[in-house]
């Protein structure tokens, strides 16, 4: 047995080591502290992260204290005390699920632009507005009865919530749209809002609606809870008012506090209806912003287009609203994955459409997706998404003869990984050999073989470890270098993969990271 003990200044699987083992340690090491804070602040996630250690730390100040309250008036009749800790909740998960459409979305917005829409429909939501757009719908269908069919409950819910609902929340995506129609100059403060491609508007329209599923929950279904419902405050009523003639509104209201044995019942419902409120309110908003950006995008038939997206959205929250009295809330999770699912399908399809493809940023569930399902798509056909390409059973099977490139995927924040990337479009591909590169990922690219391939990734036969990719499309390729120096590439010719790299694939630049 060799008792010789390691040194630690040999090769590991994550790459070299920036400084060996035996050297001394540097003050940075001793005192990291001491990092660039600039660099630090534009990791994608260090301002989420700041976001929740803040969120979690007002949390735990709010928690149990029955004293933290904001008034809301229930029917504008009944002052009801809702907890902040309950309102401060509802604004993270809010939070977090706009920063995970975002994500999604993948394109580079300024960072108030969602807010300013979901504050913007909460605070439209508090006024006539709302009752106007429903009053546009030109049908009252009236209550749900206990007796109605799913059919005759779909049927009112569409009149009475899907239509009106999502003509309103629709409203900071048609004022986009005349944004980007007015605008002349895209430099002006308000182009952030302008609707210009599918992609602006689903963010507006997710956005839309988050902000009115905060409010819709926060500020009336909370105070329902915890007011104990209508018939509870129907009780309450006469005795607030009497109450009110005798010691005034303040004493009143303090009062029937009391009266109201709901604020357990309301935070329990806060969590699941708000996130189920979201999921329904953003994902229906979402997808018929995208009809309506689509439209205006692709102006033929513009009319058509409009009216097949408002029906789409106000049909699956028609079901939603409806289905809860025939299948209970196994029905009502039913639509609310079939409307999610919806909203990534829209999404990716206005990715695809997206003139700017090329600087959109990666989608993280389709980078997970290529890693879960390594074997790619089958020669001869399209990829289902950009990502599901990246890996090929070529690359599988190559596995176990490339262990540095495999292994380079595990990485550390201070070293730099030997794991090469090629970025194209909205697709990030592993360089690992036998990965590929697809039509449909490479608009503008015919494959030469007719099996849809347009580039592969190989390695050198006499040094495994030297990649490069090669062309197996009907077109030559322009490469630039990293050291600037300008190359064409012919169709079956390969050229080493080297960091900084450059090469126009069709209509699309790919970048070796």
């Amino acid at each position: 047995m060799d008792d010789q003990q390691p040194t630690g200044d040999g090769k590991r699987p994550g790459g070299e080591m920036n400084s060996p083992r035996t050297g001394e340690t540097t003050r940075s090491q001793l005192l990291p502290i001491g990092t660039n804070w600039s660099e630090l602040a534009r990791r994608p996630y260090f301002l989420p992260g700041a976001i929740v250690v803040v969120a979690v730390l007002l949390l735990a100040i709010f928690t149990g204290n029955s004293t933290a309250t904001i008034k809301v008036m229930y029917r504008g009749v009944l002052p009801v005390e809702v907890p902040i800790y309950s309102v401060l909740l509802g604004a993270i998960i809010s939070i977090g699920m706009a920063f995970a459409i975002y994500r999604l979305i993948g394109k580079k917005t300024a960072w108030w632009v969602m807010p300013a829409a979901a504050v913007f429909i909460g605070v439209l939501l508090m006024t006539p507005v709302i009752g106007i757009v429903q009053s546009l719908t030109g049908m009252d269908t009236g209550e749900i009865a206990k007796g109605d069919s799913l059919p005759i409950r779909f049927i009112k819910m569409f009149f009475a919530a899907g239509l009106p609902e999502e003509l309103f929340k629709a409203i900071p995506v048609a004022i986009g749209v005349w944004l980007a129609l007015q605008l002349k100059n895209p430099a002006s403060p308000f182009g952030a809002f302008a609707v210009r491609e599918p992609l602006d508007a689903i963010l507006l329209g997710a956005a839309a609606g988050i902000g009115f599923a905060f409010v819709e929950t926060v500020f009336q279904y909370v105070p329902s809870a915890i007011i104990g419902g209508d018939a509870n405050a129907a009780r309450i009523l006469p005795k607030y008012l009497a109450r009110i003639l005798t010691d005034g509104p303040a004493v009143a209201a303090a009062a029937i506090q009391g009266m109201m044995p709901g604020r357990e019942t309301a935070l329990q419902l806060l969590i699941p209806r708000l996130l189920g409120g979201i999921c329904g309110h953003a994902a229906w908003a979402g997808i018929f912003g995208y009809y309506i950006g689509l439209a205006f995008y692709k102006p033929a038939n513009r009319a058509k287009t409009i009216l097949i997206g408002l029906a789409i959205a106000a049909s699956c929250h028609a079901a939603w609203n409806s289905i809860g009295g025939t299948f209970g809330m196994f029905g009502m999770l039913l639509v609310a994955l079939f409307s999610f699912a919806l909203l990534m399908a829209v999404i990716g399809k206005a990715r695809e459409l997206s003139p700017n493809r090329g600087a959109l940023v990666s989608s993280q569930i389709v980078d997970s997706l290529s890693r879960i399902y390594p074997g790619g798509v089958k020669a001869g056909t399209v990829a289902a998404t950009p990502a599901a390409a990246a890996f090929t059973s070529a690359a599988a099977s190559n596995a176990a003869t490339a262990p540095r490139q495999a292994s380079a995927a595990s990485l550390t924040w201070d070293d730099e990984s030997n794991l090469l990337l090629l970025e194209i479009g909205t697709a990030r591909i592993p360089a690992t050999p036998g990965a590929r590169v697809y039509e449909r990922q490479a608009p503008g690219t015919e494959s030469a073989n007719s099996d849809n391939i347009v580039a592969e990734i190989n390695a050198n036969p006499s040094d495994p470890n030297v990649l490069g990719i090669k062309n197996l499309s009907k077109q030559s390729w322009q490469v630039t270098m990293a050291t600037g120096e300008q190359r064409e590439l012919a169709t079956g010719r390969s050229i080493r993969l080297v960091r900084g790299t450059r090469i126009r694939i069709g209509d699309l630049v790919a970048d070796i990271k």
